[in-house]
Order: structure tokens, then sequence, then C-alpha cells
């Protein structure tokens, strides 16, 4: 995860989980986060989240933009 605009995948049990880093921070893909935990995370529930724990970004290693 050494260049900034990267996507790095992680992956257990066929389940994949794209994180980068941004700013020197960890950031996860939301709806890898729920799928790994077993819940939908959707946007009612990301909403939620603080300011400064969510952020929308679009990836091209996704299909669509995707909260991370």
């Amino acid at each position: 995860m050494s260049d900034p605009c990267s996507v790095t995948v992680f992956s257990r049990h066929n389940l994949f989980l794209h994180a980068l880093l941004w700013e020197n921070q960890p950031w996860f893909s939301a709806r890898d986060v729920g799928r790994l935990i077993g819940f939908h995370l959707n946007d009612r529930v990301v909403n939620k989240l603080d300011s400064d724990n969510a952020a929308l970004c679009g990836l091209s290693t996704f299909e669509n933009r995707n909260s991370i």
C-alpha cells in the first residue's frame, strides 16, 4: 500500500476487502466490510458514520462508486 492511489485487495475465504492508503490512513470499502461481517451496509447505515469516518471515492477497480 505504498502508492496512495493504488488499491490493495485482501482475500479471506474467497471474500475480498479493498483498501487504500489515503493521507497515511487506511480506508476500506464499506460494502466489503459489511460482506465480511455478514451485515449489509446500505446507504442509510453508511450515512450514520461521522464525517471523518466516511468518504465517497471513485476507484477504477470497482464497478460503481463505493463508500470507503
